[in-house]
């Protein structure tokens, strides 16, 4: 690692190389990622960006459909990475990882679970020191926006027709038996109140007599 971090045109050349192979044979990549992980405690920026392109790249071709119990805990581990990225010491790696955001978001490959934490992190990063790191955020933001897996309209008016949508199914799925409940619930709340109200006539009436 150190060797390579005094080499710039070596790990760079390195790093190209890593990236095109993440790319193009993922799976190959998959199964040697234990080795090339530990580039990511290097000196070598270049080399860092290459590992994280490596897993994005995994995360978004092989296992975004992967459903088994280990291809979800390895998925979570590398967006684990990503996430911790954002908070590299070096601005080219914060940059470049907001990049593999926005490529993960366009692919579809995060998880509902964690987009809200994902906005909250690249929000952040708006207020980079590195102008570099900005700009990559402001695009982020607008890529997430973009590709909003809740829908890229965010007009209330929409919302509120698929509110009324949602309120006529569900009348129609409950049927007369909602109703009879209803009906019967304001008959048991309207008899509380005929009884309350006569026991407080009762009562005044005692105070009259007195």
């Amino acid at each position: 690692s150190k060797d390579l971090a005094r080499d710039t045109s070596g790990a760079k050349s390195y790093a190209v190389f890593l990236a095109e192979l993440g790319d193009r044979v993922p799976q190959a990549v998959l199964l040697n990622i234990s080795t090339l992980q530990t580039q990511l405690d290097g000196e070598a920026y270049t080399m860092r960006n290459s590992v994280l392109s490596c897993m994005a790249s995994i995360i978004a071709s092989v296992l975004v459909s992967d459903k088994t119990e280990n291809g979800v805990a390895t998925r979570d581990q590398f967006l684990d990475v990503l996430e911790s990225r954002l908070h590299d010491i070096s601005a080219y790696v914060r940059g470049r990882t907001l990049q593999l955001w926005q490529m993960l978001m366009e692919r579809k490959a995060i998880p509902l679970v964690r987009l809200a934490n994902i906005v909250r992190l690249v929000a952040e990063r708006l207020e980079d020191k590195s102008s570099i790191v900005r700009r990559q955020a402001l695009q982020a933001i607008v890529k997430m926006l973009a590709c909003n897996p809740f829908g890229d309209c965010l007009k209330l008016t929409t919302f509120k027709t698929k509110l009324e949508e949602a309120k006529t199914l569900l009348k129609a799925k409950v049927g007369d038996s909602g109703m009879v409940e209803e009906e019967a619930a304001k008959k048991k709340t309207s008899k509380k109140a005929k009884k309350s109200a006569k026991n407080s006539d009762d009562e005044d009436e005692e105070e009259e007599e007195e």
